[in-house]
């Protein structure tokens, strides 16, 4: 109870130094991945490939005490051979835990998964048409995510798993013709929501705009979406993403500045395969960090310049970090509502 009210202080008055530890840390179980998506760069870093060890997950675990964990960022998590039994210490602990997957492997590890105790598995799955998910994931793999999204459905509900089943879609420009038949696949499918992400055009690209529909006819294709959505009976997040849209365009496709103020930094931390510690899962392709977990406590890394002056900028409506410049934050409603809730 301590925590949560020091995490409510922290995302009311927006302290230099937050109270407390934050509550929620996304970790990444390793920094590389089986695929080579169009609208990734995974594999064109320099970083040397690796695994979060179990004795490394253990000092994160003591130094940050979270109460949640999401298993995400750089790499693909069920490539970390130890990821169960990671999930398994921190629910022993009491933490909620969820990862994002690309489905591959989900199949051959859901049992695992799901007995560890992981609360919310979101599987990558971006269009209807196999030759459509190749051409926007690099390789064949249609039928495996399918395979393995049934499967999991399947041994979560024979075994009345709390697990909740969620299938995500990025916007991108190639896939939005694909939402009728994605929305009918998803629906037999059976999963218990879909998210759907806004597509991240590269920071480097000044016309980030031009490859997508204008703002009007996106609208559009997800207001039609959106309709088909609700006549299935398929929970989706396109209701919030239609809010958001004049805001998202503006940010992520004209290049301008939104005025809603960001707020993860005063409950999270993003922490890579390796240790370092940065702002959020936007940072995962970049190299700035405010220290690392394996050299220095974390109450000291969130002390230094770096992390205070960083909130510092944000508490006074600056954007510290071009990163920051196309980044439309979420709201306090997506904050306290559970995941796949914000719908």
């Amino acid at each position: 109870m301590v925590r949560r009210i020091c995490a409510l202080a922290n995302l009311v008055f927006k302290p230099r130094i937050p109270w407390g530890s934050p509550i929620h840390i996304q970790l990444e179980p390793c920094n590389f991945c089986n695929l080579r998506c169009t609208f990734c760069s995974w594999y064109r870093a320099d970083a040397e490939r690796r695994c979060l060890r179990m004795d490394e997950f253990m000092i994160i675990l003591d130094a940050c005490r979270p109460q949640y964990i999401t298993f995400s960022g750089y790499g693909e998590p069920l490539l970390n051979p130890e990821l169960a039994d990671m999930i398994r210490e921190a629910r022993r602990r009491g933490t909620v835990l969820n990862t994002t997957t690309n489905g591959v492997l989900l199949s051959e590890q859901a049992s695992a998964l799901l007995t560890a105790g992981i609360s919310l598995i979101n599987v990558s799955l971006d269009a209807a048409d196999p030759s459509v998910h190749r051409a926007v994931r690099g390789s064949e793999v249609h039928a495996a995510v399918l395979d393995g999204i049934r499967r999991c459905r399947q041994l979560r509900d024979d075994a009345r798993h709390r697990c909740h089943l969620r299938v995500s879609k990025v916007l991108h420009p190639t896939l939005l013709d694909d939402l009728p038949a994605f929305l009918q696949l998803v629906h037999e499918l059976g999963v218990d929501s879909v998210l759907f992400q806004p597509y991240e055009p590269p920071a480097d690209s000044d016309s980030a705009g031009a490859v997508m529909p204008g703002p009007d006819a996106l609208r559009a294709k997800l207001t039609e979406a959106a309709q088909l959505a609700r006549q299935m009976h398929v929970r989706a997040n396109l209701a919030a993403l239609l809010r958001d849209l004049p805001e998202t365009w503006a940010t992520k496709y004209a290049r301008g500045l939104n005025a809603r103020p960001c707020k993860v930094v005063w409950f999270s931390v993003y922490v890579t395969a390796g240790g370092d510690v940065r702002p959020c899962c936007a940072f995962a392709p970049s190299d700035y960090a405010w220290g690392n977990l394996f050299t220095a406590p974390l109450a000291e890394i969130l002390r230094q310049p770096p992390a205070v002056a960083f909130r510092e900028q944000l508490r006074q409506g600056q954007r510290p970090h071009p990163v920051c410049r196309q980044c439309v934050p979420i709201s306090y409603r997506e904050i306290f509502l559970p995941s796949y809730a914000r719908f």
